[in-house]
Protein backbone atom coordinates (compact mmCIF):
# COMPACT_ATOMS: atom_id res chain seq x y z
CA UNK A 1 0.00 0.00 0.00
CA UNK A 2 1.04 3.67 -0.49
CA UNK A 3 2.29 5.35 2.08
CA UNK A 4 3.41 8.68 1.00
CA UNK A 5 4.19 10.47 -1.94
CA UNK A 6 6.65 13.62 -1.74
CA UNK A 7 7.44 15.98 -4.23
CA UNK A 8 10.86 16.38 -5.10
CA UNK A 9 12.93 20.04 -4.85
CA UNK A 10 12.83 19.81 -8.94
CA UNK A 11 8.88 20.08 -8.92
CA UNK A 12 8.83 17.44 -11.91
CA UNK A 13 9.51 13.70 -9.41
CA UNK A 14 7.30 12.29 -7.43
CA UNK A 15 8.76 9.92 -4.80
CA UNK A 16 6.18 7.35 -3.67
CA UNK A 17 7.08 5.34 -0.23
CA UNK A 18 5.07 2.21 -0.26
CA UNK A 19 4.41 -0.62 2.15
CA UNK A 20 7.19 -3.93 1.89
CA UNK A 21 6.94 -4.90 -1.35
CA UNK A 22 7.32 -8.80 -2.55
CA UNK A 23 10.57 -9.51 -5.13
CA UNK A 24 8.87 -11.26 -8.09
CA UNK A 25 5.27 -10.02 -8.04
CA UNK A 26 3.77 -7.23 -10.49
CA UNK A 27 2.07 -4.33 -9.47
CA UNK A 28 -0.10 -1.82 -10.64
CA UNK A 29 0.01 2.36 -9.91
CA UNK A 30 -2.96 4.01 -10.87
CA UNK A 31 -2.45 7.78 -11.50
CA UNK A 32 -6.13 9.58 -10.91
CA UNK A 33 -6.41 13.45 -10.07
CA UNK A 34 -3.05 14.37 -11.59
CA UNK A 35 -3.12 18.13 -12.86
CA UNK A 36 -0.30 18.86 -15.20
CA UNK A 37 1.62 22.09 -14.91
CA UNK A 38 4.33 21.75 -16.87
CA UNK A 39 4.92 24.27 -19.86
CA UNK A 40 5.33 20.65 -21.82
CA UNK A 41 2.81 18.38 -21.00
CA UNK A 42 3.77 14.98 -19.67
CA UNK A 43 3.06 11.56 -21.08
CA UNK A 44 1.16 10.60 -17.46
CA UNK A 45 -2.90 11.38 -17.95
CA UNK A 46 -4.89 11.10 -15.37
CA UNK A 47 -6.40 7.66 -14.37
CA UNK A 48 -3.19 6.10 -16.20
CA UNK A 49 -1.59 2.95 -14.94
CA UNK A 50 2.37 1.67 -14.85
CA UNK A 51 2.86 -1.85 -14.62
CA UNK A 52 6.27 -2.55 -12.77
CA UNK A 53 7.88 -5.58 -10.95
CA UNK A 54 10.27 -5.21 -8.13
CA UNK A 55 13.27 -7.59 -7.36
CA UNK A 56 12.39 -9.98 -10.40
CA UNK A 57 15.16 -11.65 -12.50
CA UNK A 58 13.97 -13.14 -15.53
CA UNK A 59 15.82 -14.14 -17.86
CA UNK A 60 16.18 -15.18 -22.01
CA UNK A 61 17.70 -18.72 -21.50
CA UNK A 62 17.30 -20.51 -24.96
CA UNK A 63 16.52 -19.05 -28.07
CA UNK A 64 16.19 -20.35 -31.67
CA UNK A 65 16.52 -18.85 -35.26
CA UNK A 66 15.92 -21.02 -38.38
CA UNK A 67 13.84 -23.92 -36.25
CA UNK A 68 13.41 -26.53 -38.68
CA UNK A 69 12.22 -29.58 -36.54
CA UNK A 70 13.19 -28.73 -33.27
CA UNK A 71 9.57 -27.30 -31.66
CA UNK A 72 6.49 -27.21 -33.80
CA UNK A 73 3.54 -24.24 -32.79
CA UNK A 74 0.43 -24.77 -32.45
CA UNK A 75 -0.41 -24.80 -36.27
CA UNK A 76 1.97 -27.27 -36.94
CA UNK A 77 4.57 -24.60 -38.12
CA UNK A 78 8.40 -25.01 -36.96
CA UNK A 79 8.63 -21.07 -35.89
CA UNK A 80 11.76 -19.39 -34.18
CA UNK A 81 11.32 -19.45 -30.56
CA UNK A 82 12.68 -18.14 -27.26
CA UNK A 83 12.59 -19.77 -23.88
CA UNK A 84 11.73 -17.41 -20.19
CA UNK A 85 13.01 -18.44 -16.94
CA UNK A 86 12.05 -17.10 -14.10
CA UNK A 87 14.79 -18.29 -11.46
CA UNK A 88 13.44 -16.62 -8.48
CA UNK A 89 11.54 -18.23 -5.77
CA UNK A 90 8.36 -16.14 -6.33
CA UNK A 91 6.33 -16.12 -9.67
CA UNK A 92 6.38 -13.15 -11.68
CA UNK A 93 3.09 -11.82 -13.82
CA UNK A 94 4.61 -10.77 -17.00
CA UNK A 95 1.73 -8.08 -17.49
CA UNK A 96 4.11 -4.88 -18.76
CA UNK A 97 7.47 -6.99 -19.98
CA UNK A 98 8.26 -7.28 -23.05
CA UNK A 99 10.48 -8.55 -25.49
CA UNK A 100 12.50 -7.11 -28.58
CA UNK A 101 14.92 -7.32 -31.45
CA UNK A 102 15.10 -4.14 -32.05
CA UNK A 103 17.09 -2.21 -28.92
CA UNK A 104 15.14 1.48 -30.37
CA UNK A 105 11.93 -0.04 -29.89
CA UNK A 106 11.85 -1.80 -26.57
CA UNK A 107 7.87 -2.43 -26.61
CA UNK A 108 7.51 -4.43 -29.56
CA UNK A 109 5.91 -6.95 -28.30
CA UNK A 110 4.25 -6.66 -24.87
CA UNK A 111 3.40 -9.86 -22.87
CA UNK A 112 -0.29 -10.40 -21.58
CA UNK A 113 -1.34 -10.43 -17.99
CA UNK A 114 0.03 -14.34 -17.57
CA UNK A 115 2.23 -15.82 -14.28
CA UNK A 116 5.51 -17.69 -14.58
CA UNK A 117 5.75 -19.88 -11.85
CA UNK A 118 9.09 -19.38 -9.62
CA UNK A 119 11.48 -21.72 -11.10
CA UNK A 120 9.23 -22.10 -14.32
CA UNK A 121 10.07 -21.89 -18.05
CA UNK A 122 7.52 -20.24 -20.87
CA UNK A 123 8.24 -21.07 -24.71
CA UNK A 124 7.24 -17.59 -26.40
CA UNK A 125 7.41 -18.61 -30.67
CA UNK A 126 8.63 -15.32 -32.44
CA UNK A 127 6.37 -16.30 -35.51
CA UNK A 128 5.23 -12.99 -36.57
CA UNK A 129 1.75 -14.14 -35.80
CA UNK A 130 1.18 -11.55 -32.99
CA UNK A 131 -0.61 -13.61 -30.36
CA UNK A 132 -1.08 -12.54 -27.31
CA UNK A 133 -4.16 -14.52 -25.44
CA UNK A 134 -2.71 -15.47 -21.65
CA UNK A 135 -4.35 -19.14 -22.04
CA UNK A 136 -2.83 -19.50 -25.11
CA UNK A 137 0.62 -20.36 -27.31
CA UNK A 138 2.31 -17.09 -27.46
CA UNK A 139 3.86 -15.75 -30.17
CA UNK A 140 5.95 -11.81 -31.14
CA UNK A 141 4.86 -9.68 -33.47
CA UNK A 142 8.22 -10.81 -35.00
CA UNK A 143 10.73 -13.05 -36.54
CA UNK A 144 14.63 -13.86 -34.81
CA UNK A 145 17.07 -12.83 -37.56
CA UNK A 146 18.64 -15.89 -38.63
CA UNK A 147 22.30 -14.42 -39.05
CA UNK A 148 22.39 -13.02 -35.54
CA UNK A 149 20.58 -9.84 -33.85
CA UNK A 150 19.55 -8.22 -31.27
CA UNK A 151 17.12 -9.83 -28.78
CA UNK A 152 15.88 -8.41 -25.14
CA UNK A 153 13.90 -9.01 -22.63
CA UNK A 154 12.60 -5.86 -21.22
CA UNK A 155 10.94 -4.98 -17.58
CA UNK A 156 8.37 -2.98 -17.38
CA UNK A 157 9.76 0.49 -16.44
CA UNK A 158 12.28 -0.15 -19.77
CA UNK A 159 15.30 -1.65 -18.43
CA UNK A 160 16.56 -4.53 -20.45
CA UNK A 161 16.68 -7.77 -18.14
CA UNK A 162 18.25 -10.06 -20.34
CA UNK A 163 20.16 -9.74 -23.73
CA UNK A 164 22.12 -10.69 -26.63
CA UNK A 165 23.53 -8.67 -29.40
CA UNK A 166 25.89 -8.90 -32.03
CA UNK A 167 29.44 -8.68 -30.85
Amino acid sequence: ALSAAVLGADTRTVTLTTSTLTAGVSYILTINNVTDRATVPNTILPNSTAAFSFGSSLEISEFMAANASTLADVDGEFSDWIEIHNPGASAVNLVGWSLTDTASNPFRWVFPSKNLAAGGYLVIFASGKDRRAPSSELHTNFKLAVDGGYLALVKPDGTVASAFAPA
